[in-house]
């Protein structure tokens, strides 16, 4: 199945255990949203670079903020972020991952655009890799019917 859906309660270690698994994958891509001293963070698995995401209130900015109940992420990491899962998707990067896949996407913000191009590529198969998408549990159903995904495989590990 060229889209498998990492799927597990929040708070339940999935990030961690995507961070463990693409350090043995040499043909990866995508983006992973580790909590770094409390703040969430965007790390791009291909070039291991990470980047702020979410807005620390301790800093002022004049950037546009994406909100979600009590967290504010910097727009331009989404953007930076969009970028770099489509460009993995055009190289055919044997596995392309976008963690995590939820409230905001279904607002049509975040990864939207990212995860419906990826998506569509597989089912118009212009991709062929497999797209690895992390869902929170309660979140599954809304997610499939939000971008039409139809064939998909659920799993709770990655190992």
């Amino acid at each position: 199945m060229s889209i498998v859906i990492f799927s597990r309660p929040r708070n339940s270690g999935k990030t961690s255990e995507l961070i463990d698994w693409c350090n043995n994958q040499e043909n990866s891509a995508g983006i992973l949203m580790p909590d770094v001293n409390g703040l969430r963070k965007m790390y791009d698995i291909q070039s291991k670079r990470m980047f702020d995401a979410e807005y620390n209130i301790a800093i002022s900015t004049n950037e546009a903020l994406v909100r979600i109940g009590n967290y504010n992420f910097y727009q331009s990491s989404f953007d930076n972020a969009n970028n770099i899962i489509e460009k993995a998707i055009i190289q055919q990067k044997e596995y392309v991952l976008i963690d995590e896949v939820g409230k905001l996407e279904l607002n049509q913000q975040g990864f939207y655009k990212s995860v419906n191009m990826a998506v569509q590529s597989v089912a118009d198969k212009t991709y062929s890799g497999k797209l690895i998408l992390t869902v929170r549990d309660i979140l599954l159903e809304k997610v499939l019917d939000c971008f039409w995904i139809k064939e998909f495989t659920v799993v709770n590990t990655i190992k």
